[in-house]
Formats: structure tokens, sequence, C-alpha cells
């Protein structure tokens, strides 16, 4: 099997805080500015072959490597060639029945926790059919990335008037509908609404029948 584990993180383009990229997601969005950074499928292919190429052609079996780049933003990738494990536990799971088409959980043999098994996104497998699946990680759409933690709003009271204000977490800055003061939400609150990403390991698969087909020397 060709496989590894991922840590990824970029720094945002407007304002060089850090995003954790815990999947190959269309979006990064950053929670200090609000701003959205856009995750292309070519961004994704090449960053994915070159993970590929260091796990066919240099690393050994547990070995990691941590790579730092420049371009439209700086971004940082450490991975580790390795079979899939437990999210919870580590242990090494068992993956000969994964469907790769199909969204589904494998449970862990020795602590029985769910990981998330993810087929690649269609724009992604087109130009880089060599990726198989995804273990554990987050493949998201730029509304998925948005939603808030919680749903429905959450009440706050106008510090000017005393009128009760319903806000969804769409907006940092809100107009109290009766004196007009802007409220701006606190940390506290915001990151209720917008809990902080933890970075998290994430796996991906190639398909061994492709790899095999590629030539490194001249791709």
């Amino acid at each position: 099997m060709y496989s590894a584990s991922i840590q990824l993180n970029i720094n945002c383009p407007k304002c060089e805080s850090i995003i954790v990229i815990n999947g190959p997601s269309d979006y990064a969005h950053c929670n200090a500015c609000q701003k959205d950074t856009s995750l292309k499928p070519a961004f994704w292919k090449d960053l994915l072959y070159d993970v590929l190429e260091s796990v066919v052609t240099d690393l050994k079996v547990g070995e990691d490597v941590t790579w730092t780049s420049l371009g439209r933003f700086y971004r940082k990738i450490t991975f580790t060639k390795v079979q899939p494990f437990c999210h919870e536990c580590r242990k090494t799971l068992a993956l000969s029945k994964v469907n790769p088409k199909k969204e589904s959980n494998i449970k862990c043999s020795k602590c029985g926790a769910d990981n998330k098994i993810s087929p690649v996104p269609p724009p992604l497998k087109r130009i880089f059919p060599a990726i198989d699946y995804f273990v554990n990680a987050q493949v998201l759409s730029k509304e998925e990335l948005l939603e808030p933690a919680i749903s429905g709003g959450v009440g706050i009271t106008c510090p000017k008037c005393g009128g009760s204000l319903i806000i969804d977490g769409t907006e940092r800055l809100v107009l109290c509908e009766y004196c007009g003061l802007n409220v701006y939400l606190s940390d506290d609150l915001w990151l209720r609404l917008h809990p902080v990403l933890v970075k998290s390991e994430w796996f991906i698969v190639y398909d061994e029948k492709r790899v095999k087909k590629i030539n490194f020397d001249v791709y």
C-alpha cells in the first residue's frame, strides 16, 4: 500500500494568520480575518504528487519529512510514510474491504472508534487519478467550512439600549435594530460560534496499480 499521514497548514494570504487544513477541501477559512482562500484541484495535485514521489522513492516506513514553501501563500506540510491508523488509539486500520468511491466509516478493531473514509473529490480525481481515497480527512465545501458551530442563532443584549439581538455568526459587527449601535461581538462569543480548528493527522491512500505506471523521472 502506498499511503501517508499528513498534517498541513497555510498562512492566510490576507492577514498571515495560520489556517489549519485537515483535508483536501475546496476552501480554507481564516477565523482571524474571515477571508476565504481558494484551494484549487491543481494545488492539491501538485502537493499530493510530491508526497507520493517521496513515499515511493525516498522514505522508509515510519519516516517523516517536513516541507515549507512559498508561493501564493506560505505552507507547511509534515507527512509520514505509514498505513492509516485509528485516530483514537493509533492501531493500523484494516482497509482491504474499503469501497474508495463511497463515503463510509471503518471501525477500529481495538477500540471501536469510527474512522472516516472519503472518496476523492471528482475535480481532483480527474486530474490526479492515482489518488484512491482519504482517511479521517475533512473534505468540505465552502458552505460547510463557513457553517457556524451553533445553529439557530444566539441571543445577546445591546450594551447601549438593552435590546435583544439574535446573531447567527455570519458577521462580527451586528447592527442593533432598536438604537442603531454597531455591536462588536466579543472574542469569547465569536469563538463559540467559530471554534478554532485544531490540526489533526489525516491520511491519503494511493491507487497501487496507477502508481506503478508513473515514471517519476519524467513526470
